[in-house]
């Protein structure tokens, strides 16, 4: 603990350390042979480094951990893919639409799924983004929200509503398409004017829109804002996420850890293909 002024409550107090994402989803992204595997555009690597910094105090880290953290992160997929609280609570419901691609459900229809703090949550993981720079080496923010920053933070603390030129678009993945590991908020280039962040977690890909210039399009489609609060099921998102992602992973250099614990699995699957 050390002595600071806290980044939610903008008050002097004794600071705690805080996760950039929660410390449970490391243990969610760890199997029996790896640590989680983090990849950027540069080296891909197994860690069990966790990005941290004492950037709260106790109570506003409660704010977090209460407002949708605890409930949230306990539904995500988990490893083997077998169980995903998420996705079983919210296909007990019937979808609003059906289409090939795609299954859109209403959450205010979804008995057991509670929308404020998975709202929360995930608004939580965009500021803490928005504040700091989670980067030894660097001392800027992770990403640049400007005004919509202290926005967001006013939302979490309870003091606004949601800001009003922030949409936030869920889908959700199947089990069994579920990649189980995690992706903090990135930008992604928009042709609209304004600025867009993905973020992924175990089964779930986040996406925010953020400006005045969002479509109308977007906006009927925010889970955050509009009244129904609409969400996706769909293979066909996540399947784009993969292409990314692989297409990251492909171009960094790999480690040497890595590199052996992927052909220790490779040699596992051929014997129990044999």
């Amino acid at each position: 603990m050390q002595l600071g002024i806290c980044r939610m409550c903008l008050k002097q107090k004794v600071l705690v350390q805080s996760h950039f994402v929660p410390r449970a989803l490391y243990d969610y992204c760890r199997s029996a042979d790896s640590e989680p595997i983090k990849f950027s555009n540069k080296i891909a690597l197994t860690t069990s480094y966790q990005a941290k910094d004492y950037l709260l105090c106790a109570e506003c880290e409660s704010v977090l951990n209460e407002g949708g953290e605890k409930w949230t992160v306990g539904k995500l997929a988990q490893m083997g893919r077998q169980h995903f609280p998420l996705y079983e609570i919210v296909t007990r419901a019937a979808p609003a639409y059906d289409e090939p691609d795609a299954k859109i459900y209403y959450g205010i229809d979804v008995p057991g799924l509670e929308i404020d703090k998975v709202i929360h949550f995930m608004a939580g993981i965009l500021w803490k983004a928005s504040v700091h720079s989670w980067k030894k080496d660097k001392k800027e923010p992770w990403i640049e929200l400007g005004p919509y920053s202290d926005k967001l933070r006013k939302y979490l603390l309870g003091e606004e509503a949601f800001p009003q030129h922030i949409t936030l678009w869920m889908s959700i993945v199947p089990p069994e398409k579920a990649m189980i590991g995690f992706i903090e908020p990135h930008e992604r280039i928009s042709e609209g004017g304004w600025k867009t962040y993905f973020c992924y977690m175990p089964g779930v890909l986040l996406a925010w829109n953020i400006g005045r210039q969002v479509s109308v399009e977007l906006r009927q489609g925010c889970f955050a804002t509009n009244a129904y609060h609409p969400f996706l099921i769909s293979n066909n998102v996540h399947e784009r996420l993969e292409e990314i992602t692989k297409k990251t992973y492909l171009g960094a250099r790999k480690t040497k850890k890595l590199l052996e614990i992927k052909a220790r699995r490779a040699a596992h699957m051929a014997v129990m293909t044999s």
